[in-house]
């Protein structure tokens, strides 16, 4: 055993490495803050930016209420239907409830189909959902379990082929159904 003794009078520091961790520090330090002044420049320059449109918005507003009542009535009452259409139209695609509709068919689908497209007809409240199932049976499941849904009234399947992808890693051919299916009922309203 070898025994070790320090006779110094006090404790030693290795000022090289403290100098330079100090250095790494300190240009750390001016990155982080080169870094918090630039993004200080950029909020400032887009307040202002944003300032400067709430007050043309302003103006606008301004000029809109000091402008005679006969102005701002539109004489054609087609363009006042075609406004009031676009607005319930606008109103219709807001008022669906996306996430229980998702939320659904992601408890719905089952493990062996995948869905590649939602298409809404927001006139007629159908969903057209379009996807690849792995095999028949996989197919048939998604179907059944769509139909006891009681949300929905009915499911109609558009179209179904098989289409190839490619060798499997055994060498044998694989195939998937692609399919559409036609979804009234589908898209509710609050």
């Amino acid at each position: 055993m070898q025994v070790t003794f320090n006779f110094a009078s006090r404790t030693y520091f290795n000022r090289r490495a403290l100098s330079a961790g100090l250095w790494v520090m300190i240009a750390g330090l001016c990155v982080l803050l080169a870094w918090n002044g630039n993004f200080l420049r950029r909020s400032v320059h887009q307040i202002s930016r944003i300032q400067d449109e709430l007050g043309e918005m302003d103006q606008k507003l301004q000029q809109m209420r000091s402008a005679p009542a006969g102005e701002k009535k539109p004489s054609d009452p087609a363009q006042v239907s075609g406004h009031v259409a676009l607005v319930n139209g606008i109103l219709d695609k807001d008022s669906t409830r996306w996430t229980g509709l998702l939320g659904r068919l992601e408890e719905l689908v089952p493990d062996g189909v995948s869905v590649r497209g939602l298409r809404p007809d927001f006139s007629s409240g159908t969903l057209h959902l379009d996807g690849w199932a792995r095999g028949i049976g996989d197919l048939r499941e998604l179907l059944e379990r769509l139909l006891a849904e009681d949300d929905f009234r009915g499911v109609f399947l558009l179209r179904q082929a098989k289409q190839g992808i490619g060798k499997s890693k055994k060498g044998s051919d694989q195939t998937l159904i692609a399919f559409t299916l036609v979804v009234p009922g589908a898209l509710v309203h609050e």
